[in-house]
């Protein structure tokens, strides 16, 4: 009896592992010609599961297979050479995960658009503020759009733009101010930046120019983003 027993949980937990089996790829960005480091997460329901063959695709095409290590974490070198937004797919087992890879030139200006603070009307309704779509899709002709997100998670953030309509491109995390200095080394230009008080205060000295929906000392104020869109390309005194 002890032992049917024992051998019927064995089957469970594997089963709900394998359920629960899933895989995440994080979003990228970096220069033609300079090699980049794709990454991907293998889970089980609450913590990474290693040692798992990871197959990673750009645009569709093999690039190659690696093993996730110990943390869950999958890694595959790519260099590009061509510009452009790039769809990066992982796969694991009969789980997959897409995200991007953002391509730049060097000298390109960069546009960080927090998710949750620039883009909703509240994290609650979910509902587009007036006039992001439309200036958006006008601002991807001068700058490279980088989505950041905080409350609501990677995935989230990514189904949300999605759902909406908005233009695609890399959601990030900004965790650390060394992620924006690490653009700045590749030549990239740090050049805008709208969303919440917390994450301007941020990249107070790195970022050009900052832009919020409430007053805020050293940034500038806008009332939507017709008027964003305005400010952003009036010249400075400064």
């Amino acid at each position: 009896m002890c032992i049917s027993l024992f051998i019927l949980i064995s089957l469970l937990s594997i089963s709900v592992s394998a359920v629960y089996a899933e895989i995440i790829v994080f979003d990228s960005i970096t220069t033609i010609d300079r090699p980049v480091m794709l990454r991907a997460l293998t889970k089980g329901r609450f913590f990474p599961s290693g040692g798992r063959i990871v197959k990673f695709f750009i645009n569709g095409k093999v690039l190659g297979t690696t093993l996730s290590g110990g943390d869950g974490y999958a890694f595959f070198e790519f260099i590009p050479e061509k510009t452009g937004l790039l769809q990066v797919m992982a796969r694991s087992d009969n789980e997959k995960s897409t995200g991007f890879l953002l391509v730049c030139n060097r000298g390109d200006k960069l546009f960080f658009v927090e998710v949750e603070n620039a883009l909703m009307g509240s994290v609650f309704s979910r509902n587009i503020m007036n006039g992001a779509d439309v200036v958006l899709r006008s601002l991807m002709k001068n700058f490279r759009i980088i989505y950041v997100t905080n409350i609501l998670g990677i995935s989230a953030a990514r189904q949300w733009i999605k759902d909406k309509g908005l233009p695609s491109s890399v959601v990030i995390k900004l965790e650390s101010e060394d992620y924006i200095s690490n653009l700045q080394a590749m030549g990239l230009i740090p050049y805008a930046m709208v969303g919440s008080p917390g994450l301007l205060a941020q990249s107070e000295g790195t970022v050009k120019k900052r832009f919020s929906f409430v007053p805020l000392e050293g940034v500038t104020e806008i009332k939507d983003w017709f008027d964003l869109r305005k400010k952003l390309y009036q010249k400075s005194d400064k």
